[in-house]
């Protein structure tokens, strides 16, 4: 039928499964029982070229992989232990997903896409609700604490962190071009890459910058 691309994955009612439905025709291709109703699920975004044989959906606090064909669960991660809570949607990048959590724990996870096996765990001050962009070999992610936080994908090492908000962060996917991060907050944000180097904030409340 023209692949993964032409498949959707829906949550069917108040029944406790998921159904793949064929886009065009509108044809349910297989159900899947077995998850939270109450959760909305939320599939995974691909970094760009990304490729994958799998669906990766984050429901509560678990994110789990599924053949796209049949439906099949592959694997199930249980993220934040028993404090529960639930996860971001998740992010794909080089045969690994990442997952923010909320609201308990305060952790960005790197997962393999292969098995869900957990790789390594980020600890920010509080609670993430987008997910976090890879560039470069670097995972840029935002925190409700305020900042913005630059971690190693291979290690989940912390390279550095800026703090770009008085508010509520954690809740936008930051955009990366030309060695610059841009995110939103209560302003427009960019960030040197590199460094984390504060280079301006424009939107309400008036412009800023900070000379190099």
């Amino acid at each position: 039928h023209g692949g993964l691309r032409d498949v959707r994955v829906v949550p069917i009612g108040n029944r406790r499964a998921l159904a793949a439905v064929l886009l065009g025709l509108a044809l349910c291709a297989w159900t899947a029982p077995g998850y939270a109703a109450s959760a909305q699920p939320s599939g995974a975004i691909p970094q760009p070229g990304a490729a994958s044989r799998a669906i990766y959906l984050s429901s509560a606090n678990r994110v789990f992989a599924s053949d796209p064909a049949t439906g099949r669960k592959l694997w199930i991660q249980t993220i934040g232990g028993s404090q529960g809570g639930f996860v971001s949607d998740p992010l794909l990048a080089n045969g690994v997903i990442y997952v923010g959590s909320v609201p308990f724990a305060h952790d960005l996870y790197a997962l393999q896409a292969s098995t869900g096996a957990i790789l390594w765990t980020f600890q920010t001050g509080s609670y993430i609700q987008a997910p976090p962009v890879v560039a470069n070999g670097v995972v840029y992610v935002d925190s409700n604490d305020g900042y913005l936080y630059a971690v190693r994908a291979a290690t989940g090492t912390e390279i550095w962190r800026d703090h770009i908000t008085q508010g509520d962060g954690g809740g936008c996917t930051p955009a990366v071009s030309h060695g610059v991060v841009y995110i939103g907050s209560d302003k427009v944000y960019a960030v040197d890459a590199l460094t984390g180097r504060h280079i301006w904030a424009a939107g309400e409340g008036g412009d800023s910058a900070r000379p190099p």
